[in-house]
């Protein structure tokens, strides 16, 4: 039996539990279903997502170094549920936080998480 849960209830209990705001993911679920769009993506799940979004040890640049309006958030963390660095782009709109996409990190944003923040080589 599949339990549905709503979203609404389902961010406060995120936020109770990993003790920070989570973004709403609910406009985007399908997006993160990035195999159905780019050969050899990883599928991303909410809860992973979450998770690396709330890493204490994320790295966050706000606004995102991509960011073609400056609105975006770019944060790079762990998720022990999948088991490697996810980077969320996530943006702020009215006070609430909205989850715009997320993916496996790449190299470049792994090698930002490894060392704590913005490198210079």
């Amino acid at each position: 039996m599949v339990l549905e849960v709503d979203i609404l209830v389902y961010n406060v209990i995120m936020n109770l539990i990993v003790g920070k705001e989570v973004p709403d993911w609910s406009y985007v679920l399908d997006h993160l279903k990035r195999s159905k769009r780019i050969v050899g993506e990883v599928d991303i799940k909410q809860e992973w997502a979450d998770e690396s979004y709330a890493d204490p040890k994320a790295v966050v640049f706000d606004p995102d170094y991509n960011s073609i309006t400056g609105r975006g958030i770019r944060t790079i963390g762990y998720s022990r549920l999948d088991g490697f660095c996810i980077t969320t782009i996530t943006v702020w709109d009215n006070s609430y936080l909205w989850g715009a996409s997320a993916w496996k990190s790449n190299t470049k944003d792994l090698t930002y998480y490894n060392k704590g923040g913005k490198y210079e080589n």
